[in-house]
């Protein structure tokens, strides 16, 4: 049986079927290589076409050398901070070993004024014991008042030892508390100037990410730039034309 109709006969296979060529930049149309109805092979030039901007070339060019730039600079940049955290990991280690040696050294001292503070106490508890002892026997009229007058004198110099020992020791307990947060002050400004080299490193870090990114666009679109003749992607013919030579699309 047979019926009849109007219509257009569609091929299901994809090769087969119509295809639309696109340019891949905006722009002009130069010059048609085809007309409606002309057969191509595959890689045949279909159109020549040029961007709206006669300068477009140089201008990618110039942000692409830019962006080349501001990379090496970037990179630059992070090797200088890689130096620095490299000399400040250094200086923090120099300044708490420092810092820690007059800690322990301010431990000693204290240690010694403890010491002597102790033996002036027990000079001065000897000499009050020595003055109790004179003034009993000069009222038993066993000794002279030369010797209580000496006791006298010694009680008040082992007193006056005791004083200054305690004035000691309370200077170094005060150095010893100043040496330790002296210590922690220098270690916390130390891993605080690494933090901030570290920061700086990966503004620094991500300014290259984003730059190369940057890049990567300009390239893509120069590479755009350059493909500018458009060629047929398979053997077939040409059924419509969509722009005219020479106008924008």
């Amino acid at each position: 049986q047979f019926a009849t109709g109007h219509g257009r006969v569609v091929a299901y296979a994809p090769l087969d079927r119509q295809q639309i060529v696109k340019s891949p930049i905006d722009g002009r149309v130069v010059t048609w290589h085809v007309r409606e109805g002309s057969r191509v092979k595959a890689g045949a030039p279909l159109v020549e076409i040029a961007d709206n901007d006669p300068a477009i070339l140089d201008r990618l060019r110039e942000e692409r050398d830019a962006q080349r730039a501001r990379i090496a600079a970037a990179e630059a940049r992070v090797a200088a901070i890689e130096g620095r955290l490299g000399r400040v990991a250094t200086s923090r280690t120099a300044s708490v070993d420092a810092a820690e040696q007059r800690a322990r050294m301010s431990v000693s001292r204290l240690r010694a004024a403890e010491q002597a503070e102790r033996a002036a106490a027990a000079a001065a508890a000897t000499a009050e014991l020595n003055l109790k002892r004179q003034k009993a026997l000069f009222d038993k009229g066993l000794t002279s008042k030369r010797a209580l007058e000496l006791a006298e004198l010694d009680g008040l110099r082992t007193l006056t030892e005791q004083a200054r020992a305690a004035a000691a020791l309370q200077a170094a307990t005060d150095e010893r508390g100043s040496f330790s947060a002296e210590r922690d002050k220098v270690s916390a400004d130390g891993y605080a100037a690494l933090d901030d080299a570290r920061a700086t490193r990966a503004s620094a870090t991500g300014e290259i990410a984003a730059a190369r990114s940057e890049l990567a666009r300009i390239e893509v679109r120069l590479a755009r730039q350059h493909a500018q003749s458009i060629t047929a992607p398979r053997d077939g013919v040409v059924l419509r034309l969509v722009a005219a030579q020479g106008t924008e699309y």
